[in-house]
């Protein structure tokens, strides 16, 4: 795949990925589900095609994607989201940089989820340190007037998202979701 393939999936391209990624991506859809079961219209999804249904702008494959206003009787068979029809809104995406995609998550998808009017996106930033050691970064952005301004850890280095009620920190090679508890 190309990176414009990258930047705009369809739904039967492949990507390779790794298995720091799959795990992330697996624990916070489970993880988040968990958090907002009994919150009726919000659904997440995990490498979904989303279609914001925005003039000009191509449907994206968020990692992971929270929404609400899903409705009820939606075809869990289809691949792609398409938000304005559903009556649907976004409320957090999220990414797991790998190395193949980590480029495209930082600097393009920022500006295209910033068009797309998703109030806050999250990176799970997998770096290498001095030592070639690989950890765990978390940054976000959040919507004011429009556009992005990042959103920064708490003294504790969580991330939180009110939006969704819960935080984010990183614990080694995961991005750990927390709740107000811990």
């Amino acid at each position: 795949l190309t990176p414009r393939d990258l930047l705009y999936p369809e739904e039967d391209d492949f990507v390779v990925t790794n298995d720091n990624h799959v795990r992330n991506c697996a624990y916070l859809k489970s993880a988040l589900e968990s958090a907002l079961a009994g919150r009726p219209g919000v659904r997440v999804f995990q490498d979904n095609r989303v279609n914001f249904q925005v003039p000009g702008l191509q449907p994206l494959g968020p990692d992971v994607t929270v929404l609400a206003g899903v409705p009820a009787d939606w075809n869990p068979l289809r691949g792609t989201l398409p938000l304005r029809d559903l009556g649907a809104t976004p409320l957090l995406l999220i990414e797991v940089t790998s190395p193949s995609t980590r480029d495209g998550d930082l600097d393009q998808k920022v500006l295209l989820y910033q068009r797309a009017g998703a109030p806050v996106y999250v990176l799970a930033d997998v770096r290498v340190d001095n030592d070639d050691e690989p950890f765990m970064a978390v940054m976000g952005y959040r919507l004011d007037g429009g556009r992005y301004v990042r959103a920064e850890p708490d003294a504790d280095g969580v991330l939180w998202v009110p939006e969704v009620g819960v935080g984010f920190r990183p614990d080694r090679l995961l991005l750990a979701v927390v709740d107000a508890d811990g």
